[in-house]
């Protein structure tokens, strides 16, 4: 009976002494070998420094002389003074930046020039493009023609001439693109003469785009005074030969 017994208990042992004792050591060896191979923020994982310690990290790891005080001056005066080796974290199946093998250096941004308008005073609905500087509305129940200030587009039936000597319709182009632009949206302007009420002369925009703005950008307006926003525009329209400046297009509007 007793043997028996003893037989039963080294059955027991026998049968589960393995998976009790051997699972959790083969568990505790993966998760050493995965720490050791994965465990460190280069390869991925999620770094426990601080901002200001990671970029101490490359600092030192790129061979830069680093400040030893903490806060927000050290990582001022370490992202200014790290001399790059940047590293490549770009991932895979992306065509990776150009190589960096010279010292970072802040940038200042750059300085956009925005045009002084004032707050609109008329929003229209249902415009009319009759080229590229006028458009016809409806303002408390009359029909009026709106003149785009500060620029001076071509008519509709005026024609250019290209660089290769094609003449094309210049005029009947730019109204197009300025009616592609507005599409079926409103327009927000601010009036700038109403002598003539049913002519009146305003600065209009459609969503943030101003109108004159966008139209000597392109390359379909020329300014009418000296303006230290849209003079810039006009002279880069006229070197990147966009809109009148360039080339013939192909179609209908061509000849």
């Amino acid at each position: 009976m007793v043997g028996a017994h003893a037989r039963k208990r080294r059955g027991f042992w026998s049968t589960w002494s393995m998976p009790l004792l051997g699972g959790p050591l083969i568990t505790a060896i993966c998760g050493a070998w995965l720490f050791l191979a994965y465990g460190t923020p280069d390869d991925g994982f999620r770094s426990t420094l601080s901002p200001t310690d990671e970029i101490a990290a490359d600092a030192s790891a790129a061979g830069a002389d680093l400040v030893p005080t903490g806060g927000t001056q050290a990582v001022a005066a370490l992202v200014d003074t790290v001399a790059a080796k940047a590293r490549d974290v770009t991932p895979p199946g992306v065509t990776p930046g150009p190589a960096v093998d010279g010292p970072l250096k802040r940038i200042a941004p750059p300085k956009i020039e925005t045009l002084d308008r004032p707050k609109p005073t008329d929003v229209f609905r249902r415009i009319v493009v009759l080229d590229a500087g006028h458009f016809r509305v409806v303002r408390k129940g009359e029909a009026i023609v709106v003149s785009i200030a500060g620029i001076r587009t071509p008519a509709f039936d005026e024609t250019c001439r290209d660089t290769a000597g094609v003449e094309w319709k210049c005029g009947a182009k730019a109204r197009a693109e300025l009616a592609r632009l507005i599409g079926g949206r409103s327009l927000e302007c601010s009036m700038v003469d109403t002598t003539d009420p049913r002519n009146p002369t305003a600065h209009c925009a459609v969503g943030p785009r101003d109108l004159a703005k966008w139209l000597v950008e392109m390359g379909w307006a020329d300014p009418t005074h000296e303006d230290k926003v849209l003079s810039p525009l006009h002279a880069a329209a006229k070197d990147q030969r966009r809109g009148r400046f360039g080339p013939a297009p192909l179609g209908v509007i061509a000849g």
